[in-house]
């Protein structure tokens, strides 16, 4: 239960602010007017309490394939736009030269926002179980997509790793 507002009223703002965003409503009101009512609202999904977990996660999968289908999207982040399909990273219409890591290191900070990576996820996810080198090369990859797009907005946690905001 939300505190202040109703999950509709809150399916309204983001409807309002990202019409396209996909939305599942997970939610202990089991009813059928409630269910109809997400829907009408916009909802992709109404999921009530109790679920399957297994449930839920296919049913964000065939929604994400559907919204998604051409398997690429655009972001737009921090003044910069990034095409996943074609790998280009752009800040007012000028390319942005980036190394295959660096572009993946800005992928993984991009779709973990807001949650703090310590260096050895990232070594796992970037350069894969098979590094062996030192976990420095995350700091030097990271000060060098730093000094390509100044602007992004990621933050050091000292001793742990970073998170990008």
């Amino acid at each position: 239960m939300l505190d202040k507002s109703s999950g509709f009223e809150l399916l309204n703002q983001i409807k309002v602010a990202k019409p396209d965003l996909p939305v599942v409503f997970v939610s202990a009101r089991d009813q059928e007017f409630d269910r109809i009512i997400g829907l009408e609202k916009g909802c992709d999904e109404y999921i009530t309490k109790p679920f399957a977990i297994k449930e839920l996660v296919l049913r964000v999968n065939n929604i994400l394939k559907r919204v998604y289908r051409e398997g690429h999207f655009m972001i737009e982040t921090d003044g910069y736009l990034i095409d996943e399909g074609k790998r280009r990273v752009s800040e007012n219409g000028q390319d942005i030269a980036l190394t295959t890591k660096e572009y993946e290191l800005l992928l993984y900070f991009l779709k973990n926002r807001s949650i703090a990576i310590s260096r050895e996820q990232i070594l796992l996810k970037i350069w894969d179980e098979n590094y062996y080198g030192s976990d420095r090369v995350v700091d030097d990859t990271l000060r060098r997509l730093r000094k390509k797009m100044p602007h992004l907005n990621v933050t050091t946690i000292y001793g742990f790793g970073y998170r990008f905001d």
